[in-house]
C-alpha cells in the first residue's frame, strides 16, 4: 500500500478531540479503552477516507499484557515501511492511590496507567521509534487545562498522589 499520508500519529488517551488532525494528513491509530464508544467520538468528524485514516485499536493500560498487546498490532499495522511520526501519550487517570491495583499489582492503577504503561509502550516501539526519528510528547492528562498562565505557578492546588498505596 502507497502511502499517502504526510504523517503518522500512534496516540493514548485520544477518546475524543483530535478534531486539529483534520486539516494535516495523517494516518491516526488510537489506543482506546473503549473501541466502539472512540470510534463513534470520530466518525461524526468525516474525515476525508483520501487524506485520513483513524484506527481504533483495543488499549487497557491498567494492563500491561494489553499494553503488549496494543504494541504488537501496532508494529503489525505499520510493517516495516512505515514509521511512526509522533507517539503522543496522553491517557491518564486521576484516581487517589487508595488501594492496590488491578489485576493482583501492588502498584495504584494510577501509577500503572500514567506511567508504567507508557513508559513500556515507548520501550515496546523503541526500535521503531529510533529508525523513525520520531517525536514523543507526553501529556499528562487534564490538568494542563487547569494552568492559565504558565508563568505564574503559584496559586494552583495540586493533588498529591501516590504510587503505592501501601507506603
Amino acid at each position: 500500500m502507497a502511502n499517502f499520508y504526510v504523517k503518522v500519529v500512534v496516540a493514548t488517551g485520544t477518546s475524543s478531540g483530535l478534531a486539529t488532525f483534520q486539516q494535516q494528513r495523517y494516518r491516526s491509530i488510537l489506543g482506546a479503552r473503549n473501541v466502539a464508544n472512540t470510534q463513534a467520538a470520530y466518525n461524526p468528524l468525516k474525515f476525508d477516507a483520501n487524506s485520513h485514516t483513524v484506527d481504533v485499536l483495543p488499549l487497557e493500560l491498567s494492563d500491561l499484557k494489553a499494553a503488549r498487546t496494543f504494541a504488537h498490532q501496532v508494529l503489525k499495522s505499520l510493517g516495516s515501511g512505515e514509521k511512526i511520526d509522533y507517539l503522543m501519550l496522553s491517557a491518564a487517570r486521576t484516581h487517589l492511590a487508595t488501594a492496590p491495583g488491578p489485576n493482583g499489582s501492588i502498584w495504584s492503577e494510577t501509577y500503572i496507567v500514567n506511567h508504567l504503561s507508557q513508559h513500556y509502550l515507548v520501550h515496546l516501539l523503541r526500535d521503531k521509534l529510533v529508525s523513525s526519528s520520531s517525536r514523543i510528547v507526553f501529556v499528562s492528562s487534564s490538568v494542563f487545562q487547569r494552568v492559565k498562565d504558565m508563568s505564574k505557578t503559584s496559586g494552583y492546588c495540586v493533588q498529591t498522589l501516590v504510587a503505592h498505596p501501601l507506603l
